[in-house]
C-alpha cells in the first residue's frame, strides 16, 4: 500500500520535497513534467477529445495553453476548469487568429507530399526542403498565437498582428522552437509505431508546455512589462 500511495502521489504531482524549482526555460518545463505527469496526461487527453469536432481545434489549443501557461508561470492553483473556461470563450471566436497558421502548415505539408512526384533528386530535395521550412513557420506561428491567446485578452486581429511581429523579431526564440520541434518530430518518426504511446499520453501537452517555456519570456519582456510600467506611470 505504501508503494501504491507513493506512486499515486508522484503520478498526481504531490511533491513534498522543499527545494527551489527552476523559474524559467526548459529546466522548468521538465521540472513540471516530472512533478505533474498525471496532469500532463489528463490535459493531453482532454485536448484530444476537444479536437474531435475539427472546427473546435483553435479553442482546444487556446484552452490547453491557458492551463499550461498557468502551470508554467504560477506552479499552483491551475485546474482543468481553466481549460474549459477558455475553450468555451474561444469557441469559433479564435478561428480567424489561428487560420493563417493552419493554412501555412497545410501548404508546407502539401509541398512535402508533392516532392515525391519528381524523379529529379535535386528538384525533389529542393521542394521538400521548401515545404519543410514553410511547415515549420506555420507551426511556430501557431505556437505564438496559442500562447498569446492564453496570456492576453485581445481581439483576433491584434492577437494575430502581435504574433506575426514577434515571429519576425524573436529569431532566437524561433530558433529554439524550431530545433526542439525538429528533434521531437524526428524522434516520433524514428520510433514509430512505439512513439504512438507517447503521442496518446503527452504528445500534445508536452510540446505545448515547451512552447510556453520558450515564448513566455519574450511576451513578458516585450508586452507585459512595458504595459505594467506604463500603468505605473499613469
Amino acid at each position: 500500500m505504501k508503494i501504491l500511495d507513493r506512486f499515486m502521489k508522484w503520478y498526481w504531482g504531490d511533491n513534498d520535497r522543499e527545494k527551489e524549482p527552476p523559474r524559467e526555460g526548459l529546466k522548468r518545463a521538465f521540472f513540471l513534467l516530472i512533478n505533474f505527469p498525471g496532469r500532463m496526461i489528463a490535459i493531453n487527453l482532454i485536448f484530444v477529445l476537444c479536437c474531435i469536432p475539427i472546427f473546435t481545434i483553435p479553442a482546444a489549443m487556446s484552452g490547453m495553453h491557458r492551463y499550461l501557461i498557468r502551470m508554467f508561470r504560477d506552479g499552483y492553483g491551475f485546474s482543468v476548469s481553466d481549460h474549459f473556461r477558455e475553450f468555451k470563450q474561444s469557441l469559433l471566436r479564435r478561428v480567424p487568429a489561428f487560420l493563417p497558421g493552419f493554412l501555412i502548415v497545410f501548404y508546407g505539408y502539401y509541398l512535402m507530399s508533392l516532392s515525391g512526384n519528381f524523379s529529379d533528386g535535386v528538384i525533389e530535395a529542393w521542394i521538400f526542403g521548401t515545404g519543410f521550412a514553410v511547415f515549420a513557420i506555420g507551426c511556430i506561428l501557431t505556437s505564438w498565437v496559442s500562447v498569446l491567446s492564453a496570456m492576453l485578452d485581445l481581439p483576433e486581429a491584434l492577437l494575430l498582428k502581435n504574433a506575426v511581429i514577434l515571429l519576425l523579431s524573436e529569431w532566437k526564440t524561433n530558433g529554439k522552437m524550431f530545433a526542439f520541434f525538429a528533434i521531437y518530430v524526428l524522434l516520433m518518426v524514428s520510433f514509430f509505431p512505439y512513439s504512438m504511446i507517447v503521442m496518446v499520453l503527452m504528445g500534445f501537452s508536452f510540446p505545448a508546455l515547451v512552447s510556453c517555456a520558450f515564448i513566455n519570456p519574450s511576451v513578458q519582456r516585450r508586452i507585459l512589462t512595458p504595459f505594467e510600467e506604463k500603468e505605473v506611470r499613469l
